[in-house]
């Protein structure tokens, strides 16, 4: 017979206290807890089998355990130890450890059969930046604003460029002298501009000045003229050869860049005279001389501005260093780490050129920088060895041209979501669900739930519930595709659901939740927003490990495998998204997000 609807709130409270003493044993005596000491949660190991132990706190007398379906004996303690064979094959081993002690308890431990990286630890190799030849031309302006070249500078007014016997005469005698030296105003540039060229394990780096201007004053004797001369190039260029390597400092993120060649190409003097008589015959001619001797004085000088002070030591030259210093600004632990709040240590190992651009590859070393209160403290991430990718010049998807990728391994990868989960990802609660997948999301109230929970029956159909999520693993990917040809396969292991009326903090039902997802991105308003494609047909695996109000388990295992099948793509805001970076004040578009060989890959336009 169908009980009257409990709708006073009284008659609720004292409905759930009813739950929690017959529920707990029925009984005054001490309640029975089930502990299970080792393994720990999430341990991952590359064994066979492991030991699983515990105990049963005021245990009675015929308790019992089974591990999976193993029976395990309990000794008079309480206390139960039993050796289980891992699957070789998966992943994610599922233990469920039962026991019976005048109530049925239920503990789940997850272990993991895998690689692993330890918190903190590195991944090596695992993240990548890839500047193509278009994005080096972006970057050039950039470079070129750290670079101060200023010829005023480089020759000051008064700077003596030649003083000496410029006509001799007989018996060693000197018919005509002078000095030639910087006059004012000082010398001048109207601009000048950087080009940067991959090629094969260098960067060719063209500084061309514009406009450059320099009046100089030759005070004759003798038969030399004293006259005011101004010299002018439209252009100049100074072409260098640069080398990258990892810095100087092993372990430290940034380049390392070596100037290894460096010219001045002027585009010709032109020579107007502004005082004086110099452009006479034979005069002309000896005026000639000095202004050559002029330009290669010039060209010395921007040659010892430009040069590198102490060759492989760990002083740079100018432009070397406005390399160094731009990079520094795209390293992948600021670029990303900053803006997604955790910690990110990513010291650069690989530096590679090619006619088609520049690769840095580094190790990756990601932490949680804010963990959040509750949120499980993860030893370890999912590790797979994975080859570094070669870089392709257009995306791999849609042949498009980009400037930018970041590229990170699925280790990397892991390491994110681990310390993401740290920082509170996928912690949240629920109060509607599409558990039909019709679309749309309908509030968790008594009545809802009703329909696979009949003991709901007697509580207020309007009475609001929520689902708490807890992940006590992170999610992790395995480098391998979705099952629909998704970004990435994903595993969601060890999720706690636990059912409640909405304000009690008193879970009616509790379950784990395991399943395989495929993995992609969206982008929206100006972040990457991870979306789940699809679940894995057949990889739910649901555990109950709490039932308070005794439903059918085989009844709440079905329905739960059916609405969580069409539920689980709606959990992707619980993943969150992430801000596309801002580098070195550039302006970054969105290409396209797909693969780099194994690495997940975003490419960008950089304007």
């Amino acid at each position: 017979m169908r009980l009257p609807l409990i709708r006073d709130r009284f008659v609720f409270v004292a409905f759930l206290g009813f739950v929690l003493i017959f529920g707990m044993g029925g009984s005054c005596n001490p309640a029975p807890r089930l502990i299970v000491d080792s393994p720990p949660n999430g341990t991952f190991t590359a064994a066979t089998s492991i030991t699983v132990s515990g105990r049963i706190i005021n245990a009675a007398t015929n308790a019992t355990v089974t591990v999976g379906t193993t029976s395990v004996p309990v000794q008079p303690d309480g206390s139960w130890s039993t050796s289980v064979t891992l699957d070789p094959v998966a992943i994610v081993n599922p233990l469920l450890v039962t026991a019976v002690s005048g109530r049925t308890m239920r503990e789940r431990i997850t272990v993991f059969n895998s690689d692993s990286v330890a918190d903190g630890a590195y991944s090596l190799e695992a993240m990548a930046m890839r500047i193509t030849d278009t994005g080096l031309d972006a970057m050039a302006p950039v470079m070129a604003s750290l670079v101060t070249l200023d010829p005023a500078t480089l020759l000051p007014v008064g700077t003596v460029l030649d003083s000496g016997c410029q006509i001799g005469g007989p018996f060693g005698t000197c018919l005509g002298s002078s000095t030639t030296s910087i006059a004012n105003p000082p010398p001048s540039i109207s601009s000048f501009s950087l080009d940067i060229v991959p090629i094969t394990d260098a960067l060719n780096g063209t500084v061309s000045i514009f406009n450059l201007d320099i009046h100089i004053q030759i005070n004759g004797s003798g038969l030399v003229p004293t006259c005011g001369v101004r010299l002018t190039a439209a252009v100049t260029d100074l072409p260098g050869v640069y080398e990258l390597e990892p810095g100087l400092v092993p372990g430290e993120p940034g380049l390392d860049v070596q100037q290894t060649a460096i010219s001045v190409s002027f585009g010709g003097f032109n020579q107007t005279f502004e005082s004086g008589i110099c452009d006479v015959p034979i005069i002309g001619d000896l005026i000639q001389l000095i202004i050559g001797d002029l330009q290669d004085d010039v060209t010395q000088g921007f040659q010892a501005f430009l040069s590198d002070p102490d060759g492989t030591g760990p002083l740079d030259a100018p432009i070397a260093d406005a390399i160094e210093q731009a990079t520094a600004g795209l390293n992948l632990d600021g670029a990303i780490g900053s803006q997604i709040g955790v910690d990110m240590d990513a010291p650069t190992v690989i530096a590679a050129e090619d006619p088609n651009g520049l690769t840095i590859g580094t190790d990756a070393s990601i932490t949680a920088s804010m963990p959040a209160a509750g949120a499980p403290d993860l030893l370890a991430s999912y590790h797979v060895n994975e080859v570094f990718p070669v870089f392709p010049v257009l995306t791999p998807i849609g042949g498009l041209p980009y400037g930018l990728g970041l590229c990170l391994g699925t280790s990397a990868f892991n390491q994110l979501l681990k310390a993401e989960v740290e920082s509170g990802l996928l912690a949240s609660t629920i109060t509607e669900l599409d558990l039909f997948g019709t679309g749309t999301p309908l509030p968790l109230t008594a009545g809802l739930l009703s329909a696979f929970i009949p003991e709901l029956n007697i509580v207020d159909p309007a009475a609001p519930f929520e689902l708490i999520l807890e992940p006590e693993a992170a999610p992790f990917i395995t480098g391998a595709p979705g099952p629909a040809g998704e970004l990435a396969l994903m595993y969601v292991p060890h999720l706690v659901l636990k059912l409640q009326p909405t304000g009690s903090n008193v879970p009616l039902v509790e379950v784990v939740v395991d399943a395989q997802v495929g993995l992609d991105f969206n982008f929206l308003a100006g972040e990457l927003a991870i979306t789940i494609a699809s679940v894995v047909p057949g990889t739910i695996n649901i555990d109950i490990i709490g039932n308070r109000i005794d439903t059918n388990e085989a009844v709440l295992d079905a329905v739960l495998t059916f609405a969580l099948d069409a539920a689980l793509p709606s959990l992707a805001d619980s993943l969150g998204s992430f801000p596309i970076p801002s580098l070195l004040g550039l302006t970054t578009s969105f290409v396209e997000a797909s693969r780099a060989g194994q690495f997940i890959s975003l490419w960008l336009d950089v304007n």
